[in-house]
């Protein structure tokens, strides 16, 4: 008997010491709170916390319930700190974690455009001293942009946006492709392809322009690349009364790496001096501003002259001076632009002024494209323009007063701030309705000279001479939020140094065969911005 109670005795206590400490707890009690209900994971008092075998935690095996499944404790879910969340926030899509340690924000815009002439019986090709030259101009309907766009932040202080445009043979073509390191509120570091920093409106996105194109004085004259490859540093003080920025960059455009050491440096600031005079007047937004390119090209990098159109597609002016003859950048470039914004409420009154002095070379070209290495003649295209705009909400508000945060830019005019969003804050969805009338003037003057190197040249060039467009356009913004818009725009271009005679030069500014003095063009865009 005492063996067999002393067996008994063993076994009784090797049960006790092996069963679950959680068996022996409160079988209705929950177990810890979820993440969803903001309290942490605290382990159960009644939770076996003795090292295990393993030397470390207790591996919170348990024995088969003897408990009614209605009885049986809940299952322990695993900790998660900062769970993914996801919505809508800045006007815009993003998944972040609820920490703030990251965020990814998809995009997406669409420009479906429709052109008409005017009149309508403008011939397709003009023709002056026996070189028939197409005018392109075509009645109907085009995609301007298909943008697909992904942008994102890790820590707050390093931010990206990566976009490919699919209207170009492919989504070979990139939009925006940049990484932004903010160091300080007023320094920030910015490197990759983006909108260069020359005049306001090249700095102003394609999703609030007040016309369906940026101003013939900006995009032909000023900076008819729009986008380039370089490094920018820039910044704001926490108020925005002041804005700097400053880059260098390749010069040869968006997607074109330029190996011929050709390099262009860019700046641009801006300020707001009313902005602490009047707290809560309407002028306190007054922005004035001025911005400069200074570059160099090298004949080597044969970097044809950029073409100037018409956003229907019409070329005002030519690099291709004759069949065999190609106008390129040569030597020093420099642009100087001034700036000046006045929104008042409903009413804004804008305007900018540009001024450039381009050295050139005409280069012979070959039947298969190749261009030779001389230049035929050197020379220089000089010139100014200047628009002057004006808009009233006849209905509703500025897309900037959406939601009218003071920090609020980004539909503001100059302004491209690297994406943002913030999780921490809940915003409502609204959907308003905006009816804007606008009316913009825009004129180019320019002269040309191009003068031969030796008596080979055959002296002076034929394109030698004074060019001169007047522009008037006049339109209708309709938006709903700040992503579905429908804009409507009239513009009819005045050539005054163009008789109605066909001359023999067929690459001075001057309207379609048949109306060479003037001519309009009719457009209707319809545009979703993600």
């Amino acid at each position: 008997m005492t063996v067999r109670a002393a067996l008994a005795a063993t076994i009784t206590l090797a049960a006790l010491s092996l069963a679950p400490a959680r068996a022996r707890a409160n079988p209705t009690s929950r177990g810890p709170s979820s993440p969803g209900d903001g309290a942490p994971y605290r382990a159960s008092e009644a939770e076996d916390t003795r090292p295990s075998l393993l030397g470390g935690e207790s591996p919170q095996t348990e024995g088969p319930s003897t408990l009614p499944p209605e009885q049986q404790p809940l299952p322990v879910p695993f900790p998660v700190p900062n769970p993914i969340v996801a919505g809508w926030r800045d006007d815009a899509f993003f998944i972040s974690d609820r920490g703030r340690d990251w965020f990814i924000s998809p995009g997406a815009r669409l420009q479906v455009d429709f052109h008409m002439f005017n009149p309508h019986t403008l011939s397709d090709e003009r023709s002056a001293g026996g070189v028939s030259t197409p005018s392109l101009l075509r009645t109907g309907v085009q995609i301007r942009r298909a943008r697909v766009e992904l942008a994102g932040g890790v820590f707050s202080f390093l931010t990206w946006r990566v976009g490919a445009e699919l209207t170009d043979n492919g989504p070979q073509t990139a939009a925006d492709m940049h990484v932004n390191l903010r160091l300080h509120p007023v320094v920030n570091v910015q490197i990759g392809q983006f909108d260069a920093p020359f005049t306001m409106e090249n700095r102003t996105s394609d999703r609030y322009l007040d016309f369906i194109e940026r101003s013939l004085t900006v995009r032909a004259l000023g900076v008819p690349t729009g986008k380039e490859i370089g490094l920018m540093l820039w910044g704001e003080d926490r108020l925005h009364r002041a804005y700097w920025s400053v880059g260098v960059f390749n010069g040869g455009g968006p997607d074109r790496f330029t190996p011929s050491n050709q390099v262009e440096a860019a700046a641009r600031f801006f300020f707001h001096p009313f902005m602490m005079s009047h707290r809560r007047g309407i002028g306190r937004q007054f922005q004035v501003g001025l911005s400069g390119r200074l570059a160099h090209r090298s004949l080597g990098a044969h970097s044809p002259y950029p073409a100037m159109d018409t956003p229907a597609g019409y070329t005002l002016f030519s690099p291709a001076l004759a069949p065999d003859l190609t106008l390129v950048q040569s030597g020093r470039q420099w642009a100087v632009a001034a700036e000046l914004d006045l929104p008042l409420d409903r009413f804004d009154l804008r305007g900018e002024f540009v001024y450039v002095r381009n050295h050139t070379g005409e280069v012979a070209a070959a039947l298969d494209g190749a261009l030779a290495r001389d230049p035929v003649r050197l020379g220089a295209l000089e010139g100014f323009g200047f628009y002057v705009q004006a808009a009233y909400w006849l209905i509703g508000l500025p897309p900037s007063a959406v939601r009218p945060e003071h920090n609020d830019t980004m539909a503001r005019p100059g302004y491209q701030d690297p994406p943002t969003v913030r999780v921490d804050r809940a915003q409502a969805l609204r959907a308003p309705l905006g009816l804007q009338a606008v009316a913009r003037f825009d004129t180019v003057q320019m002269a040309y000279r191009g003068a031969s190197r030796d008596a080979r040249g055959g002296g002076d060039s034929g394109a030698s001479g004074r060019y001169k467009v007047l522009a008037a356009e006049v339109g209708l913004n309709l938006w709903v939020t700040r992503h579905l818009r429908v804009l409507l725009n009239y513009r009819h271009y005045w050539f005054p140094e163009q008789p109605w005679e066909v001359t023999a030069d067929a690459n001075h500014m001057r309207g379609p065969t048949g109306h060479p003095s003037s001519y309009g063009e009719f457009s209707v865009r319809a545009a979703i911005n993600l």
